[in-house]
Order: structure tokens, then sequence, then C-alpha cells
């Protein structure tokens, strides 16, 4: 008998579901830095000719310039954002150097986690919700690109993580329809510190491992998801949706693409991935310039997306961005070109006379194996050292100091590559090398670089429970050993491979049916027709349900050859056939429909 009433209720649910229709101004261009092959060579050999680029002779150099005679040049102590140490004022160089420059270097926004509030719906709200959701039909295109099929956090996230973090991944998809809602099935208690964590840790995963999402991102200061929840029976419903429309989807993805495109377009597909990662960290420090001012809003900013260093920031100034544009941006140019690579959330320190902190962006990259940890942003000393020469007269002495120290292309060569490539203790406690100490002919010297340590978020006592301490203590250690194995893109031409039953896993909802008219539907089974369009979840442990807003059947399931079996709890079956990631049952008298993965 039970397993009777279980085959007439999914009966009735596809026989209806068989019929429903488918229904500031730019700052001046940098000089560009020279090719990777170009700058190691040229480092070598100006640096042996003019300033002390290896270290044995620059810390000779150092020594040298430190026994000055007393009368003529006494060096004083500065600050400059804490990244300076000492200078020395040359005989009739005019006033000791002061310098008193706002915070440099920190981009992230406010590390305090944000609100959860979801909105709870009424029955009628959820209902409309609903039919809105169902109406939703995705378009066959999207502009969005993205050539991984790797991303770092959502492969560590846990299955809980995973599904919203695909919930989100759908309403990303298409930002400028408020009918593309999505929906979320959940028995755990949306308002526990278990589910807000989930949620948040989900969104701050999606928005680092897919640059090309910046509408999502908690600091792009535009566009945000609304939660909302429907809890009746025990069970609840997240259901999610953009907070306005993006009217300018479409024309900002093609502006994001077609500058990506143009950035890449000189490297060499032929090259190593060394090489490849060298010339985008070249000419990303090259582009970008760090937009200072953003440092003293309270509000988001595109200057904290890739799109800001690409394109432009919040202001329509073009590529102006902070450290969190800098890494997504080298995180999406590693993802274009088949290179893993992670962004990397912490608080930074340098040596300021408070010992004051703020929060940085960097990132991971693994090349031929090994990971590396690497600082783009802290690398491009470009803007800063402007900012240091602007206090002083053009003419002045401090002034010829600055102009002289970056001209000096061997010696920047090795400024703007102080943080690539290292160890994760190498950043995390850097230490300055002496061949940064920049000296001139009269003896006058400083470091720009200066000592600073980094701390991801997840060894921060602050942050370490925040949703990105959750994150980066995922992150892998950069310690010279091999990194555990990634998918790698096939050059083969062999079919690929079969589906297996962890990329079933996940939220399917009803994308396409046999056509029928919608008024023969409402004279046939009332206004709610919609209602009686069932929702699949599918989940890792083999397990999953056929839900209903009024009612949730739990299954089952085996998955083998593209066959998905959904099994009742008295073991009436359903089959499905899995083809391009969709699920397909067909009736015998050629009626079908077609679920989609959320």
């Amino acid at each position: 008998m039970k397993k009777q009433r279980f085959l007439a209720v999914l009966a009735l649910i596809l026989a209806v579901c068989m019929m429903v229709s488918a229904c500031s101004k730019k700052s001046e261009p940098k000089q560009e830095s020279s090719t990777a092959e170009e700058t190691s060579s040229a480092s070598a050999e100006e640096s042996s000719e003019e300033e002390p680029a290896p270290e044995e002779s620059s810390e000779e150099s150092v020594e040298e310039s430190s026994e000055e005679p007393e009368e003529t040049n006494t060096p004083i102590d500065v600050n400059v954002n804490g990244m300076f140490e000492k200078v020395s004022s040359a005989p009739g160089a005019g006033e000791s150097l002061e310098i008193n420059n706002s915070k440099q270097l920190f981009g992230e926004l406010s590390d305090k986690l944000e609100n959860y509030e979801p909105v709870s719906l009424t029955a009628d709200q959820f209902a409309e919700m609903d039919r809105a959701m169902r109406a939703y039909t995705p378009g066959d295109e999207t502009p969005i690109i993205n050539a991984t099929d790797y991303y770092y956090y959502y492969e560590h996230l846990t299955p809980e993580q995973q599904d919203i973090y695909d919930s989100m991944y759908l309403l990303a998809m298409d930002p400028s329809s408020m009918n593309n809602i999505v929906a979320v099935n959940t028995t755990q208690d949306p308002y526990s510190d278990e589910f807000v964590q989930d949620y948040w840790v989900a969104l701050y995963a999606i928005g680092d491992d897919h640059p090309e999402f910046w509408w999502i991102n908690p600091a792009n200061g535009g566009h945000s998801i609304v939660p909302y929840i429907r809890t009746e029976n025990g069970k609840s419903v997240l259901m999610l949706q953009m907070d306005s429309a993006y009217e300018n989807y479409e024309e900002d993805v093609l502006a994001f693409n077609a500058a990506v495109e143009s950035f890449l377009a000189d490297i060499d597909p032929e090259w190593t991935d060394e090489e490849k990662a060298l010339a985008v960290h070249d000419k990303l420090i090259n582009l970008a310039t760090y937009n200072t001012p953003v440092l003293e809003k309270e509000e988001g900013d595109l200057a904290h997306t890739a799109y800001g260093a690409f394109v432009a920031d919040s202001a329509g100034i073009a590529n102006y961005c902070v450290c969190d544009g800098y890494s997504l941006a080298y995180e999406y140019c590693m993802q274009m070109l088949g290179i893993p690579c992670v962004v990397v959330r912490g608080r930074v320190e340098v040596p300021y006379p408070d010992g004051e902190t703020g929060g940085h962006a960097w990132n991971l990259v693994q090349i031929d194996g090994i990971w590396y940890e690497m600082d783009s942003t802290w690398d491009d000393q470009t803007t800063f050292m402007d900012q240091v020469a602007e206090q002083y007269e053009p003419g002045s002495y401090e002034y010829q100091f600055f102009e002289e120290m970056t001209s000096d292309t061997a010696y920047m060569d090795l400024v703007q590559h102080c943080k690539y490539e290292l160890m994760s203790t190498e950043i995390e406690d850097y230490v300055s090398p002496s061949y940064l100490t920049y000296t001139n002919a009269d003896g006058a010297y400083f470091d720009p670089v200066g000592d600073s340590w980094r701390r991801r978020y997840c060894d921060y006592e602050e942050t370490i429970d925040h949703p990105k301490g959750v994150l980066t203590a995922l992150l892998p250690v950069a310690d010279g050993t091999p990194a555990e194995e990634t998918p790698e893109e096939s050059e083969s031409t062999e079919e690929p491979a079969e589906a297996t039953s962890t990329d079933i896993v996940g939220v399917y909802y009803i994308s396409q049916l046999d056509q029928m008219d919608e008024a023969t539907l409402k004279a046939n089974y009332g206004d709610d027709y919609y209602e009686r369009l069932p929702i699949i979840e599918l989940r890792a442990d083999g397990t999953g349900s056929m839900s209903k807003p009024d009612q949730t059947i739990e299954v089952t399931y085996t998955f083998s050859n593209d066959i998905l079996i959904l099994t009742g709890p008295d073991g009436g079956s359903l089959l499905f056939v899995y083809v391009d990631g969709k699920l397909t049952i067909s009736n015998s008298d050629g009626t079908y429909m077609v679920f989609s993965k959320m």
C-alpha cells in the first residue's frame, strides 16, 4: 500500500510537469617594463656596473656609506608609512626630509562580518517568488568567460557550503534579471551560527574563485545578494536574489573581456608557466595604479575588484585599484592561462611607530607543481614613490635623489620583484635584504621596501573565526614541496571521462518541458499549477529528495553509465538520463522534462 502511494504521488507530479509549458583622472602611464627574459638579463648586467644589485656588493656599499663624516652626513629618521628606514642628507641638501603620507598598500574594505538578516517570507510572498523563479528562462549564451575548471576554494568547501556556492553561481550568471531567483533546500536552521557561517564562507569563496563575478564581491560597492527564508514543517528554503538589477551587465562584461584579451595578447602560449606568471606580474604592476583615495572610503568600490584593475574603479578612473583588485586580476589571468592560483586574505603590518596593521590581499600561484606566494601590490612601488617625490620641489636635492633612484632600471627591477615567488615563511616575516637599500654618490641612502609581516586571517587571532579565516585555513603552505594534484586540461582527443556520482551532486530545477498552453493548465489544475513542479536534490552520500512547496519525498539514488535511478522510501523508482549536466525523464507517449542543475 505504501509503495502504491509513493508511485501515485510521483505519477501525479510527473503528469502535471509533463504538461507545463516552458514557459579622479587617470594617472600618468607608467614606464613599460621589459619582458621576463630581458628583465633578468638586464638586471644581471646593469647591476654589476651601476648600483649594488648583487647582495655581496650592496652590503659593502651600505657599510661604506654608513661611515660618513658626522659634520656633513648625519642620517635622519623619517616615516614614510613606516616603509623607509633612514635617509642621509648631503651637504647643502636643504631641510631634512619630512614625509607624512597616508596609509599605503592596505586594500581590503572593513574586516567586520556583515549582518546576516534574511527576509522571512509569508506563504503568499514565497509563492510569488517561486512563480517568478520558475517562469525565468536563462539565456542560451553568456558573455562571462573563465578558462579554468578548477576553483581552489570550491574544491575544499563542505558539501553544504558547495550547495550555497552553486546557487550563488547560478545567480551570478545573470545579474540583469530580478526573476533570476535561486532556491536552496536546507534542513539546517537558517538563523543558526553554523548556517550563517556557511552562507558567508560560500559568498567569500565564490567572490575569490571567480574574479569575473565582480558584482557579487562583498566589497564591490554596487550590487549584493539578498537572502530570503521560508520555513514550513521543519524544513527551510533559502531563496537568493540580487538586491537590484545590473542593467549594464553585458556592456561591462564585454569591456572587461576586451581589456583582459588585450592585456594577455602578447603572452605566448608556448612559454613556460614560469615565463607566463612573471610576464603577467610585470604587466599588471605597469598597468594598474594604486588607488590611495579608496582607503579613506567606508563603502565599497570597484577598486576592490579585477574590474577596477582592468577597466576602471567606481569613479570611472581607468586601471585604478587596491590590493584585492591586483590580486583578483592576477588570479583571473592565471585562470585564463591554465595556471593554478588563489587569492589570499589577511593582514599586513609595516613598521609604523605604533605597529598599525591593515587588511590585505595577495596570491598563491602554482608553478611547475610548487606553490609560491607573491604580492603584486607591494611590488608596484611606482605609485608610492611618485607620492613621495611630489612632496619635494623639482630640482631640490631630495627630488633629484628620487629621480635618480627611480631611473635606475636595474635597481627598480629588484624592488618590483622583491615579493615574487617567495616561500610562506619569507613573505610572512619579510626582512628587506641589504641590496634594496639605495645609495647615491653622496652617501644618501634608504630602503623603499622595508621589513613587514603578513598573516593569513586564520593565523590572526581577531579574525580566525571570520569566514575569511575559515577560507584561508584551507590554503596550502608554500614550502617548496610538490603541491597536491590539480586537474589539468587534457590535450588528448579522447572522449571526455564519464561522469561520476560526485558530478551529479546538487539541486535541479525543471528547465524544459513538452508544450501545453497556460490557459489549459489553469483550467485543469488551477492558478497554482506551478507549485506542482518538483525540485530534485542529490547529496554526496547517495540520498536526496524530490520537493514541492507542500511536500518532500526523501529518496536514495544510484548512478551508472549516465543513468540516474531515484528510489522512493518503499521501492518505487524513476529513471533519468544524464546528458551534458542535465537530467531528462521521458514518458511512453514521448513527453519529457529536463532538469538543469542550479
